[in-house]
């Protein structure tokens, strides 16, 4: 590795369900998917400095179970051959995404579940890609942070915090974003 200062790169790539597929939730959003208004996505950053590489997975995915999840980083971290310590999944409240197949077993009929059970390893092999193609897009660069407020998010209960942390990494020459 040429230097010990910090590499970063980010990929995102759509995660869109097949239409007709069951959405998350058993009662009030559990109807089938019928369209998609916006774009579910699966983002990776990749971080790497001092030989040290760390993966961030955003997923906009409603739910997951720890044994879908743990697939998840365990694909990413053999693909970038880091420990899966080193791999972090973060996952979107939305209403949107298609239930995956722990979700389904047992409530479901046959063919939905098959479907979700492709639909998962479609979202395994969207994070394996967007993991590796980060990691070949490494590129020095500076990071940087700051604290915020966000007003957007009407279910907040009142006076909950609305505090948010931002990070922003930047091409430490051009100071374009990367992440």
């Amino acid at each position: 590795m040429a230097g010990q200062g910090l590499r970063v790169g980010a990929v995102n790539l759509t995660i869109n369900p097949e239409l007709g597929m069951s959405k998350g939730g058993l009662r009030l959003f559990g109807s089938p998917i019928e369209k998609v208004d916006d774009d579910l996505y699966l983002g990776a950053i990749v971080l790497e400095s001092k030989g040290v590489t760390l993966c961030l997975i955003a997923c906009d995915l409603g739910n997951s179970r720890t044994q879908e999840a743990l697939e998840i980083r365990s694909r990413v971290a053999d693909a970038l051959e880091i420990p899966l310590v080193n791999v972090m999944f973060n996952l979107s409240h939305n209403h949107s995404a298609a239930d995956l197949p722990t979700m389904l077993r047992g409530n479901a009929e046959d063919a939905d579940i098959a479907k979700s059970e492709n639909y998962f390893n479609f979202v395994i092999d969207q994070a394996v890609a967007a993991a590796t193609t980060a990691q070949a897009q490494l590129r020095p660069a500076r990071m940087a942070h700051a604290w915020g407020k966000s007003d957007l998010n009407i279910y907040r209960e009142s006076g909950a915090a609305t505090k948010i942390f931002l990070v922003k990494f930047l091409a430490t020459l051009s100071m374009i974003p990367l992440a």
